[in-house]
C-alpha cells in the first residue's frame, strides 16, 4: 500500500538519510547507464548532486541536441550554477547550441567562443572539434560563410588527426556544415562533394 510505503520511506529518511542518499545515488547510476537521462537528472537534482549533474548533462547534452530536445537540455542548463557554466568548455560548448537553436546566433557564438578558447588554453585538442563544428552551424545561420567554413575545416583535420578518439559524427556534422556553406556561397559543384 501506499501509505504505508511512504511510511517507510519518511521512518528510513529520519533515521538513515545517508542509506537513502546512497540507495539514490545508485538508481541514479542505473538510470544513467540505461540513458534514461531524466530519471537520472531528477535523482541527482533531488539529492543536489552538483557534480554528478553536471557530469551528466556533459555526458547526454550530445544526444539531446541531435534528438531535437532543445528545451530540456536548456531548461538543465538554466538551472545549473552559472559560475559552473563558465568553468566547463563542454557545458559552455552545449549552451552555446542551445542558445544558437534558440535563434540567439550570436550569444550562442560568444559562448562557443569561450568553450574553444578554453580547450585551446588547456591544449585538449581532441574535444576542440565539438565546438567547432557547433560554432561553423552558428556562422552558417548568420550568413558568414567564410567563418563558417574556416571551422568546419579546421573540425575536419582535427577528426582526421585523432580518428580514434573524436567520433565520427563530429566529422560527418562538419562535411555536412562545409557543404551547406559551400552551397549558399554557388559552390555548387565542390558542396557535392561533402
Amino acid at each position: 500500500h501506499h501509505l504505508f510505503q511512504d511510511f517507510l520511506q519518511a521512518k528510513l529518511q529520519e533515521e538513515n538519510p545517508l542509506i537513502i542518499r546512497q540507495v539514490m545515488l545508485e538508481l541514479a547510476g542505473y538510470y544513467r547507464e540505461k540513458q534514461e537521462w531524466e530519471k537520472a537528472h531528477f535523482i541527482y537534482e533531488n539529492i543536489n548532486e552538483q557534480a554528478a549533474l553536471i557530469s551528466l548533462v556533459e555526458e547526454s547534452g550530445t544526444y539531446f541536441i541531435r534528438s531535437g530536445r532543445i528545451a530540456t537540455l536548456g531548461n538543465w542548463l538554466e538551472r545549473l550554477p552559472a559560475s559552473l557554466v563558465q568553468q566547463r568548455p563542454k557545458i559552455q560548448s552545449l549552451a552555446g547550441a542551445v542558445l544558437y537553436t534558440r535563434g540567439e546566433v550570436q550569444a550562442g557564438i560568444e559562448a562557443l567562443n569561450l568553450a574553444e578558447k578554453a580547450l585551446r588554453l588547456e591544449q585538449d585538442i581532441k574535444p576542440l572539434a565539438i565546438p567547432l563544428v557547433r560554432r561553423a552551424a552558428a556562422y552558417r545561420e548568420m550568413g558568414d560563410y567564410a567563418r563558417s567554413l574556416a571551422d568546419a575545416e579546421e573540425a575536419i583535420d582535427l577528426t582526421r588527426q585523432h580518428a580514434g578518439s573524436v567520433s565520427r559524427d563530429v566529422l560527418a556534422a562538419a562535411q555536412r556544415v562545409k557543404g551547406l556553406s559551400l552551397f549558399r556561397l554557388g559552390q555548387t559543384a565542390e558542396a557535392l562533394e561533402w
